[in-house]
This record gives C-alpha cells, structure tokens and sequence, in this order.
C-alpha cells in the first residue's frame, strides 16, 4: 500500500515562517542544554555544539529527521573527536587572551594597546569561525579530521567578510541578551548557531569551487 505524503501549506505563510523560526531557536536551546548536562557539562559543550550544527545542517538541505533520536545519534557519533576539537579551541583562545594581557596590557602608549586588543579580537573571532567551519567540512563535504582542520585553518583567512559576519552576529546576540536576559536565554544560543550555520552554509557554497584535492 503506497504511503500518502501530507503536505502543509499555511494561509499565512509568513507568520508561519515566524512562528518555525521562534521554534527552532527554542529547540535547539533545549537539545544544547540537554546534550550539555548528557555528558556532565564539561564532556558535553563540544558534543552538544556539533550535534546542534548537524541538525541545523540537515534542516538547511530540507531534511527533518526526528530531533531527540537524530541528535542523540549525532552527540554519540564521534564525541571523543568534538570534545577534542572543542577544547583545542578553547586553549587556543586562553593563549590568545594570555597574549593580550602579558604582552599588550602594559604597553604604552594607550593606542598600542587598542590595536593589540582589535587584533586579539580578530584572531579569536578567526580561531572561533575555523572551529565552526572544522564541522562543515567534515559533515558537508565527508572529509576526515585531519582534512577538515588542514582545510578549515588554511582557507578561513580568505573569507574577512564572513569571519566578521560572525563577529557582527556574536555582537548583536550580546547587545540582545544584556537588554532583554528574560527573553534571550530562550534563544541566545539557538539565535547565534543559526545565524553562524547560515554563514558557513554560505562559505560551503564558494568551497564548492575550490579543489578540495589541491
């Protein structure tokens, strides 16, 4: 007996589109907190990263497989690997910040210290955008590891405009979150992996013409 498709289509179609948005921002959320406390916070940050990004990556080829079950599979799926990838970014950005306060802080005059911190903040924002960037080319592109961090941090300083697309999203999460903390706790998280999926998703289609091979 063939299976009938259901298909919906909304009267309002905007405020549908509205109305899933809000949805998923609250759901991915929920799953990060979750997965987080899943693998006891410290083992479960990494996981509960790549797991939400590969939801929103199969949200994005219009794909909507069930979410508790799918992410649960995703979190398993080398969990190990993302807390090692989450953590060496973590260190990465502890040396960027050691950098600033025993190199730049004490500098004189004050203009030299400015451009140390605008730096500091470029670099981290670069290491912050690779790390996001490690997971779309290793589930876009089924590469290995070892290729998606070669490829990730060798091509990342040819995107400016999108590395400061994330910073102007992490910017505008903030700014949010400080004025309204009641209402952006719902979605802060969710808003901010979004907006960088939909950044990488973007990035994805210029890798699309560069020679992996090369």
């Amino acid at each position: 007996m063939e299976k009938k498709k259901i298909v919906f289509e909304s009267r309002y179609p905007k405020i549908y589109m509205i109305y899933e948005m809000i949805w998923k921002l609250l759901i991915l959320n929920l799953f990060f907190v979750i997965f987080s406390l899943l693998g006891g916070i410290i083992f479960g940050i990494g996981p509960a990263i790549a797991a939400t990004k590969r939801l929103i990556f199969d949200w994005s080829n219009k794909e909507y497989p069930p979410m508790f079950k799918t992410l649960l599979s995703y979190f398993r799926t080398s969990f190990w690997m993302h807390n090692l990838v989450f953590y060496a970014s973590i260190l990465l950005f502890l040396g960027v910040g050691f950098n600033f306060y025993f190199f730049y802080l004490n500098l004189e005059p004050s203009w030299i210290r400015t451009s140390g911190l605008i730096l500091n903040v470029i670099v981290f924002i670069y290491i912050w955008t690779a790390f996001h960037m490690i997971f779309m080319m290793r589930h876009g592109f089924s590469l290995t590891w070892k290729e998606s961090l070669i490829f990730s941090m060798r091509y990342v300083w040819g995107f400016p405009k999108e590395v400061f697309l994330v910073l102007g999203m992490h910017l505008v999460t903030a700014v949010l979150t400080y004025l309204m903390p009641q209402i952006m706790i719902f979605f802060a998280y969710g808003m901010l992996m979004m907006s960088i999926s939909i950044i990488t998703k973007a990035l994805q289609k210029k890798f699309d013409l560069i020679d992996l091979e090369d």
